[in-house]
């Protein structure tokens, strides 16, 4: 699933949000969130699903 860089940024500011998988993330992000915050939340996806908690 995908949330917009202005709602991610809202839950970031409420203290609620999800990790980003940075590969994933699309560099005009930058124009509102900090790099530095991103890499707080970042994230790798592994490379077996099964390697995933659910």
């Amino acid at each position: 699933w995908c949330v917009t860089a202005r709602n991610w940024w809202q839950a970031h500011l409420d203290g609620v949000a999800a990790p980003v998988v940075l590969s994933s993330t699309n560099v005009a992000v930058l124009e509102l969130v900090p790099l530095d915050v991103l890499q707080t939340y970042s994230v790798d996806v592994p490379t077996d699903p099964g390697d995933i908690d659910a």
